[in-house]
């Protein structure tokens, strides 16, 4: 069998595979014998296609920041609704019971999307000595340097908006298992008080009459209170 993680599916790319991009880049507008003008415009181009990448970048980060938050307070809920479980008895108790378990486990994974968003990583960007090297056209060196810096941000940005959407989609399912298992607790704990709250009329034990036949009059008045009651 074959075991999908996310890493096969969405995964940072690696510095082999950013450097054969840009080479594979600069092979074709060298072969292509491209002017300086419009590598000049490739080169403007691809520099603000790499900072709208960097924009979109910071806006997700903030989003996961917001998201650790909400986080927060969704575990306390968890906390509390699993505390108010054990109020309940038989077979009440043990379907809540699972269901929480099962809201547990789309919260711990929305939990480890978020710490992975939230470490410090590396990221593949062109260096200054490209450009020193000697021989070729500068301008054919630029656009290649700013494609790199590109390609690489933009399949950065593909595995932060998978992640996120991934956070996104647990926590939502997550929430909607404990406010499912909040409103079952709290309409079965309302049953199992009523059942156990008894009827005051059914304990009432009041002597009216004594041993001898004759009325009490203080037994009389505390009857007469719980009718008007």
């Amino acid at each position: 069998f074959f075991m999908l993680s996310f890493r096969s599916a969405a995964a940072y790319p690696s510095i082999q595979l950013v450097e054969q991009k840009s080479r594979e880049y600069y092979t074709v507008m060298q072969n292509g014998k491209r002017a300086d003008h419009e590598l000049e415009v490739h080169y403007e181009f691809l520099k603000e296609s790499y900072n709208n990448a960097c924009a979109s970048k910071s806006s997700m980060l903030s989003k996961t920041s917001s998201h650790a938050s909400t986080y927060l307070v969704l575990a306390g809920f968890y906390a509390y609704v699993f505390n108010e479980i054990w109020n309940l008895d038989g077979w009440q108790k043990n379907s809540a019971s699972f269901f929480i378990f099962c809201g547990v486990l789309f919260l711990i994974t929305s939990g480890i999307f978020i710490f992975s968003l939230l470490q410090v990583s590396s990221e593949i960007r062109s260096t200054f000595t490209d450009l020193k090297k000697p021989g070729g056209s500068i301008y054919l060196k630029q656009a290649k340097s700013a494609y790199e810096n590109w390609y690489a941000s933009k399949e950065e940005n593909k595995v932060l908006a998978s992640k996120i959407k991934n956070i996104e989609l647990n926590m939502i399912v997550s929430f909607l298992i404990v406010a499912a298992v909040w409103v079952f607790v709290f309409a079965s704990g309302n049953k199992t008080e009523n059942k156990e709250r008894s009827d005051p009329a059914a304990n009432l034990e009041i002597k009216i009459l004594n041993s001898k036949g004759e009325l009490e009059i203080s037994s009389l008045n505390e009857f007469v209170e719980f009718l008007n009651s």
